[in-house]
């Protein structure tokens, strides 16, 4: 086995040597060194060159630390220990959450790296809505593992007739975003025996509020009667992080564009569509099946702590958060969202070969 270096970086002394003594002499696992946040800690982090850091630290304040140390070690995976609630968080491409000690270990030792090849060859069917499902299309096909085949269609209303249309009988992975969550929660209900897996995206399990429904309906009638052109800008400033509205002009542009083009009835439809939507749950807990939680860690829509919710109400459910992206995470930081996807599927689809 690897040894894996560590380095502990701590706000409290005593928290320091506390992690020291509990990880010195675990298998597998080195410490080869012990700092408190100061001036001095990031050069001595880099002298000792960990294949690990550990951060105590709360908050904004650990989230500032492991952008520290990933600029200058961004090679480095960083577990996060959040004494406030006894959560450990893990950085690099992704972020995961424990509570146990065991959990801590595992954290450390897991290679941070996805292995090549490891991937069986999959055959991807992706069933989307509109201008932006075609661009979620898009990215896939750019970013997928080379040895995934990915096949694309527009979603009809039926979700189970494509399947039977496709021949597809063995369960199937289904991935819904936003509004294909509650597609996704709905199919569950009726077709649980056709899932393997569930891949729930900057969605939410709860119905309106009676506020929430009388606005949508508001909406409704607004679009009906205007056309969408109101709805551009807000809904702009509340799908992206304030990163991608800076540094993606083009991803703005072309979602901007494609509000303007949408059919006002189909706007409408929609809203009124999410107004009636059944409360999930209470429901959350029956789920039998692996399923993956998305949440992009600026969601003004769909906020991590709502969605952390949702995957702890779930039995066995991950939990990842994609930096740098808010409700749209797929075109937003698209190389860490496939890179969760793949790791999922790499835990749930037999290997080959």
């Amino acid at each position: 086995m690897k040894t894996t270096r560590v380095f502990v970086l701590a706000r409290e002394p005593l928290f320091a040597q506390g992690v020291r003594s509990l990880i010195s002499g675990q298998t597998g696992i080195e410490v080869v060194g012990v700092a408190t946040v100061g001036p001095e800690a990031l050069a001595l982090m880099q002298a000792a060159a960990p294949d690990v850091v550990v951060i105590e630290a709360r908050g904004e304040e650990q989230a500032a630390l492991v952008a520290q140390v990933l600029e200058v070690l961004p090679q480095t995976k960083v577990v996060g220990l959040s004494p406030d609630d006894n959560r450990l968080h893990i950085y690099y491409a992704q972020m995961r959450q424990g509570r146990r000690v065991e959990d801590f270990l595992e954290a450390i030792r897991q290679p941070p790296e996805w292995p090549a090849g490891r991937l069986p060859a999959l055959r991807v069917y992706l069933l989307f809505q509109g201008f932006y499902g075609s661009r979620i299309a898009d990215n896939l096909r750019r970013h997928a593992p080379a040895n995934w085949a990915i096949e694309a269609w527009r979603l009809p209303p039926d979700l189970a007739a494509v399947l039977d249309g496709l021949g597809v009988a063995e369960p199937v992975v289904l991935c819904g975003l936003s509004m294909g969550g509650y597609v996704a929660f709905q199919f569950w209900q009726r077709h649980a025996r056709r899932l393997k897996s569930l891949i729930l995206c900057d969605t939410r399990s709860q119905a309106d509020t009676p506020e929430v429904k009388a606005n949508r309906q508001q909406t409704a009638q607004r679009v009906l009667a205007e056309g969408p052109a109101f709805l551009a800008e807000r809904m702009v400033e509340r799908l992206f992080a304030p990163a991608t509205r800076e540094r993606r002009p083009d991803l703005i542009a072309a979602v901007r564009e494609m509000i303007l083009r949408a059919d006002p009835e189909g706007v409408a439809a929609a809203a009124l569509g999410m107004a009636l939507r059944t409360d999930m749950t209470d429901r959350l807990g029956e789920i039998c099946m692996p399923v993956l939680v998305i949440v992009g860690r600026e969601d003004a829509i769909s906020p991590p702590e709502e969605m952390g919710a949702l995957a702890a109400a779930i039995r066995g459910a991950e939990l990842v958060e994609i930096p740098d992206a808010g409700h749209m995470a797929p075109v937003e930081n698209p190389a860490a969202f496939n890179l969760a996807i793949g790791e999922f599927l790499d835990a749930i689809v037999p290997l080959t070969g």
